[in-house]
């Protein structure tokens, strides 16, 4: 990149040795103080802000598109992008103007030429979803994808033959990828009791932890406290964290009840137990000396904000793919993890 960049840096000074150009460029640095503080005051046309407009399930009046552009010009907005939004107005009011009606053509004119009387530009989104990214057009094979990671474990010495797990819903396949598991691997601490705000966790043997891993089963958002103990009764905090899968919608991450995974510094001890700030119903809780990556799903953006954005919806596509991927390892080592990395759909929009 730093010899690209030498190149291009390069070839513009060639281009700049003409006495004119170099006299120009002279004359535009030396810009009084004074003119450049009136830009500022009164900037150009083409560095004015621009806003998305939406204009928001048919809820739209010729009356309230004036409105709009003049509050727009009002507060220095240069251009205002129409999106054409659905679900989000709440209770509707009035008779909707649903769009790509005669009503709604004329509306859109409306805008162009009450845009142009007040100096605003106008922008129009050009399909569902973020431009061009939904649509009846978009194939399955087509869509936004994300890619998911089914493993399958196998103890060695043995020569495996058999297929590899498949993944729910629409997929294609990508690579797979076979190594020997990591310290660890396959090694949990047994629950042994559990209640809707307490989970222990007992082995007769000190255990060492490095990671806890939480299933979701149902939408959940609880502060936890994993804790420690050597007798049993006196226990000591290892990590707090908060366990957050309250929104399912696809728009916060395309696996609503991703694992929740956090790490800590190796601690030995033969009871365990996570504490919930409230009840709830959680799945496996895996407490493991494996090495993982904190908050994986977050990471990879398999889940993502939380908090409410603009939705998208998500379909599967009607068209199964072919999938056959019988393998014949030879595993000689004693314990291997197979990886399937595959890519599932993320986003589609309704054929």
């Amino acid at each position: 990149m730093g010899n690209e960049l030498h190149l291009r840096f390069g070839t513009h000074m060639n281009r700049l040795r003409s006495p004119t150009l170099i006299a120009l460029l002279l004359a535009t640095s030396l810009v009084s103080a004074d003119d450049l503080e009136a830009r500022f005051q009164n900037p150009p046309e083409a560095t004015k802000p621009r806003c998305y407009w939406y204009w928001m399930d048919g809820q739209v009046t010729r009356e309230g598109i004036t409105r709009d552009l003049e509050a727009m010009k009002r507060v220095g907005i240069g251009e205002g992008y129409i999106g054409i939004i659905s679900g989000q107005a709440g209770t509707p009011v009035g008779v909707p103007s649903k769009a790509f009606t005669e009503e709604w053509w004329g509306h859109l004119e409306h805008a162009i030429r009450e845009g142009g009387r007040l100096g605003v530009d106008i922008g129009l989104f050009n399909s569902p979803g973020w431009s061009q990214s939904g649509g009846p057009w978009v194939e399955p094979e087509q869509a936004m994808r994300y890619l998911t990671l089914p493993e399958l474990r196998l103890r060695g010495p043995q020569e495996f033959t058999g297929d590899l797990p498949v993944p729910p819903g629409e997929f294609q396949d990508v690579a797979v990828l076979a190594f020997p598991a990591p310290a660890g691997e396959g090694t949990i601490a047994p629950v042994t009791s559990r209640t809707p705000t307490l989970v222990r966790l007992e082995t007769p043997a000190p255990f060492t932890a490095r990671s806890i891993t939480v299933h979701l089963v149902e939408p959940v958002n609880v502060s936890a406290e994993l804790m420690a103990s050597d007798d049993g009764e006196h226990f000591r905090t290892v990590k707090r964290f908060t366990v957050a899968r309250y929104n399912l919608q696809v728009n916060v991450g395309p696996v609503p009840l991703a694992p929740v995974v956090e790490t800590f510094p190796a601690t030995t001890s033969r009871f365990f137990q996570l504490k919930l700030s409230s009840g709830c119903n959680l799945g496996d809780i895996q407490l493991s000396p494996a090495a993982r990556v904190e908050r994986a799903a977050e990471k990879s953006l398999l889940k993502v904000f939380q908090d409410p954005l603009p939705p998208l919806i998500s379909t599967l596509g009607r068209r199964r793919l072919n999938r056959a991927l019988p393998r014949r390892w030879c595993i000689r080592t004693r314990f291997w993890t197979s990886v399937s990395m595959c890519r599932g759909l993320s986003v589609a929009m309704p054929r």
